[in-house]
């Protein structure tokens, strides 16, 4: 029809209409997605035996074809006639035995080649690193929304949803904090944490000393170095013959890390490698420190000596318990002098001889040194705290006397810290269970903080606010805001246990402190619900109010003082006025007494010089008349 519709009369071309399909929308409501984040560690073995499971698995196939090969063989014998049945079993037997020897053979073969591909492995550094960037990979995944909290940045919502936690204002409720991880490993456990301290250039890494304080336990010492991108182990670890007491990262050179031992050795590791023998020692140098080394730290030398070189001008300095302030020189090896000898401030007597006796009966002139801090103003300026409580602040310049001499703790001295914010101030914290605040220009303490019964192992300033810092003690964590209280802790808690914190430090790029413990672990708490920041200025005012509040109540006392020594003065007065009066009564009767006596005894040396005279003149009388008589007869 198609074909012969051109050209017949019958087929006409027309139009039609047709109705068009409304288009419809239909929406479905489905259930929200929920999304779990899942990580495995793997080992290296586990890796391994992936990677060699398709080659297992081929000769496994291999030798089930090789069995199944020998079955079919001595089967087709065994039918083919009974005579040779002997020679068929011997054949069977040759042909198993074969296979078994082949077995044996490569199955030596296979434990040769995995000991061969191990020890390749193991010496492969290319392996090394991507296992090392893997196991960072697969806890940062892990820690995803930790890392967040501790950089401050909010963690992502998978969903894209505004959650509930959002619209709620946040409004200030006292500070808080929040756990976030654990930095704690099998090389770690059971060991003490003695210091920790941050690298100066990158931030993230965190060097941490384990090591007994007591001389009974004087067992090896173990140095981590923790990083932020692996919480799990640590980016490397150097053993020590002694436990660590010290630890200080070089400013100029972020990769040299100095390690003070108990036993008064001082050494200095490059963390580019993980390597256990450090670079320098002091144990073979004559002038080694003979008792801890409780501080460590690198400064600038002294530019006055220094030949220009800029990487002479740092020199670690040390404080030890035998005494000696010294610093060390990096050269050929260490080449050390002291800065100072610390001496014992003698109790001064009453001014007797008992008392000045008694003052200078000591064992030792030389006071333990414990911790130092050095003043940013002035890099030849530091303090130093000793083991008799007192603190002391130096120079560089004078290494046979004092500045000043800060006295107020009745303990050992177990930091110094000054402030970050204000130049003249700074933090002492003792066994004497007290924390005080200290300014340069005043011998005694502004401030004194005291909430528990235990001592007070560490202290650190907040790099955010000039008013807050934190503490630790045998068993609590303190948190002390000076713009809401100076009596008591805005925070006070106990989140460990049974463990002792031994150590606190606070980062430096985020609101988060680390916690150091006795059994070897290291909390990272992030601080929550901080208050306004406040700087310099804030904290002045606080110390002159204390200071003022100090003064009104010593006038108080003074004043009352001098109101007893007014009365006290008057009853005097009129006790002596009576007594006066009494007196003079009776001395007016003695002299009338002592008149009268005296004017009888005149009159009777009167009468007395009278009545000889009068006996005189007669004798010469006679004498007179004698002579008289003797001439007449003449």
């Amino acid at each position: 029809m198609c074909k012969n519709k051109i050209g017949n009369d019958s087929y006409a071309d027309r139009g039609i209409n047709t109705f068009n399909d409304l288009p419809k929308t239909k929406c479905t409501q489905t259930d929200k997605l929920i999304i779990n984040e899942k990580g495995v560690s793997c080992s290296t073995w586990d890796m391994y035996d992936s990677f060699n499971l398709e080659d297992s698995k081929t000769k496994n196939n291999q030798n089930v074809a090789s069995t199944s090969d020998t079955r079919s063989v001595s089967s087709a014998q065994k039918d083919n006639s009974n005579f040779q049945k002997t020679d068929t079993v011997a054949t069977n037997v040759s042909i198993v035995s074969s296979d078994t020897n082949a077995r044996s053979t490569a199955s030596l073969t296979d434990v040769s080649l995995i000991e061969k591909k191990k020890s390749e492995y193991q010496e492969d550094s290319d392996f090394k690193y991507n296992l090392f960037f893997m196991e960072r990979l697969i806890n940062l995944n892990t820690y995803q929304n930790k890392q967040a909290r501790y950089r401050m940045i909010k963690p992502a919502k998978l969903s894209g949803l505004p959650s509930k936690e959002d619209n709620k204002i946040q409004l200030y409720d006292g500070i808080a904090l929040e756990k976030l991880w654990t930095y704690t490993c099998s090389l770690t456990r059971d060991r003490n944490i003695s210091c920790m301290v941050w690298n100066k250039k990158n931030k993230d890494i965190l060097a941490a000393g384990y090591g007994k304080f007591e001389f009974n336990d004087d067992v090896s010492g173990l140095v981590c170095c923790w990083s932020l991108k692996n919480p799990e182990f640590p980016e490397r670890f150097f053993k020590t013959e002694a436990g660590v007491t010290s630890l200080a990262f070089s400013t100029k050179n972020s990769n040299l890390l100095a390690a003070g031992l108990f036993n008064g050795n001082i050494l200095v590791f490059d963390v580019r490698n993980n390597n256990t023998i450090p670079l320098i020692s002091t144990n073979d140098s004559e002038n080694k420190h003979l008792s801890p080394v409780w501080n460590l730290t690198w400064t600038d030398k002294d530019r006055g000596s220094s030949n220009g070189d800029p990487y002479e001008m740092e020199v670690l300095m040390s404080i030890s318990s035998d005494g000696r302030v010294t610093q060390w020189m990096i050269r050929k090896g260490f080449e050390s002098s002291d800065y100072l000898k610390l001496k014992r401030v003698l109790n001064k007597g009453n001014g007797s001889k008992k008392d000045k006796e008694k003052s200078e009966g000591l064992i030792s002139r030389n006071s333990g040194g414990l911790c130092f801090d050095i003043w940013e103003n002035d890099k030849a300026i530091y303090l130093c705290g000793t083991e008799e409580g007192h603190i002391h602040r130096c120079s560089t310049s004078y290494n046979e006397q004092y500045l000043d001499t800060y006295v107020g703790h009745t303990g050992p001295v177990y930091k110094l810290a000054w402030s970050p914010f204000s130049k003249s101030t700074f933090l002492s914290c003792s066994a004497d269970w007290t924390v005080r605040l200290w300014k340069t220009n005043r011998l005694s303490p502004c401030l004194a903080f005291n909430s528990s019964t235990k001592s007070v192992f560490d202290l650190c300033w907040s790099t955010k606010s000039a008013t807050l810092f934190c503490c630790v003690t045998e068993n609590s964590i303190e948190i002390w805001d000076l713009s809401k209280s100076t009596l008591d802790p805005v925070f006070s808690t106990n989140p460990v246990g049974s463990a002792k914190l031994t150590a606190i430090s606070y980062s430096p790029n985020s609101d988060c402190l680390v916690i150091g413990t006795s059994d070897g672990s290291l909390f990272i708490y992030a601080i929550k619900n901080l208050p306004q920041q406040t700087d310099e200025k804030d904290l002045d005012d606080i110390i002159k109010q204390s200071l003022i509040s100090q003064l009104e109540n010593v006038k108080d006392d003074e004043d009352n003082s001098q109101e007893l020594m007014e009365k006290h003065q008057l009853e005097l007065m009129e006790k002596d006025k009576k007594d006066k009066d009494d007196f003079d009564e009776d001395d007016q009767k003695f002299k009338m007494d002592a008149f009268e006596a005296k004017l009888d005894k005149i009159k009777t040396d009167n009468e007395a010089f009278l009545r000889g005279k009068k006996n005189k003149t007669k004798t010469s009388d006679k004498d007179k008349q004698s002579d008289d008589s003797s001439e007449g007869e003449k």
